[in-house]
């Protein structure tokens, strides 16, 4: 079963903080189990991230501690949950290359409006929700829930 949302031809003047956004995963400092959810949004060197950064790193990461005032704790990071990967509700679905140039930049998906359109796939069969947001060309980003 589908069930599809879309925010095409709306154009909104402003932008739309979402609060009840699907958590981020990341590993603990490399060790590729993603079970450490991203505290969003943190700040680093000065500059407050809403979702993961590749800043001094290779791959996208996130703080998995951040202070009283957002700043991330030192030494509590991970790598951010890549296309695939299992997390403590399912498994990632796709995380767009073109992650960016989609969204306002993160993976929470604070989306552009009208730049895409929300899916539900629920297959019964395997017990799995897929919340995908996609856009005419593709798949952006998705999570698999297991229930």
């Amino acid at each position: 079963m589908r069930i599809t949302a879309s925010g095409f031809g709306q154009n909104w003047p402003y932008h739309i903080e979402n609060p009840l956004r699907l958590p981020i995963y990341a590993d603990s400092k490399g060790d590729a189990k993603f079970t450490n959810e991203c505290k969003l949004p943190f700040k680093y060197a000065g500059v407050t991230y809403q979702g993961c950064t590749t800043r001094d790193n290779d791959k996208p990461w996130c703080y998995t501690q951040v202070d009283s005032n957002g700043n991330g704790v030192k030494g509590e990071w991970g790598n951010c949950a890549p296309s695939g990967a299992t997390i403590p509700t399912g498994q990632v679905g796709v995380v767009s290359e073109n992650m960016a140039s989609l969204t306002t930049g993160n993976r929470h998906l604070i989306n552009k409006s009208g730049s895409n359109y929300g899916l539900l796939d629920i297959d019964w069969t395997k017990r799995t929700i897929k919340m995908s947001i996609e856009t005419s060309d593709e798949e952006a980003v998705s999570t698999i829930i297991n229930f």
